[in-house]
């Protein structure tokens, strides 16, 4: 008698979900229709990961990933559906950056220790920067100082990306996420009246969010899925 693989299964089914969801409201945001559909369709996808990541065994890599992801729903609650309360969502996406940090220091240990003394100075930095440039609002001051947790993490998963799949898979996720902040500060910089943004690239910027943002959230869903294939 030929054995099932039930994890298998139910890896192919959140994949086939998740990919009905994407190509879905990636039409919706092309064909600028539906809105409200496309607003929930996202906010479904991300769910969906959330729930993926709470079926299997528990370890304490799955908790701290798992939990991120459901600090994720949390700030995309607020960010997506509401459309306000933003500095909550960011403060969420933060709290979820720093689990990932914790994530990456658990598996490089030393080899991150380095970094360390960095992350601190460029972060300590933010807030001299932003009041040279005469930004003194919470709001941005939190995006500022999240968006660097976000991009120091991503630079630093490059180095754990050789240990197995699920670091490789988790090290592409976040560079998936610094594209799709990178889309919504270009959508920002008008309402900030920084600099004159081209019309093709601010359409581009707004669909492209998404673009890379479920991509991202699917590969670091993934990152914890059992059975990791070690490299050689």
């Amino acid at each position: 008698m030929k054995k099932t693989d039930p994890c298998g299964s139910i890896l192919i089914s959140f994949l086939f979900m998740e990919a009905v969801f994407y190509l879905t409201f990636i039409i919706l945001d092309l064909t600028s229709s539906l809105n409200g559909l496309s607003t929930a369709l996202k906010y479904c996808s991300v769910l969906l990961c959330f729930g993926f990541s709470l079926i299997f065994e528990r370890s304490p890599d799955r908790v701290l990933v798992a939990s991120a992801l459901g600090l994720t729903v949390i700030a995309d609650a607020f960010l997506l559906l509401l459309d306000r309360h933003y500095l909550a969502g960011i403060l969420c996406f933060l709290g979820v950056q720093i689990l990932y940090y914790i994530r990456l220091l658990s598996a490089g240990g030393f080899t991150l220790l380095p970094f360390l003394p960095v992350r601190f100075l460029l972060s300590g930095c933010i807030f001299p920067i932003l009041a040279v440039l005469h930004i003194w609002d919470s709001l941005s001051a939190a995006a500022a100082f999240y968006f660097l947790q976000l991009l120091l993490n991503a630079a630093e998963s490059l180095f754990l990306r050789r240990i197995n799949l699920h670091y490789t898979l988790f090290s592409a996720g976040l560079l998936f996420f610094v594209c799709c902040d990178l889309c919504v500060g270009l959508t920002n910089l008008p309402s900030l009246a920084v600099l004159s943004v081209p019309e093709s690239l601010l359409s581009f910027a707004q669909i492209g969010m998404w673009i890379f943002y479920l991509p991202s959230q699917v590969m670091i869903t993934l990152s914890i899925y059992p059975k990791p294939v070690p490299y050689t």
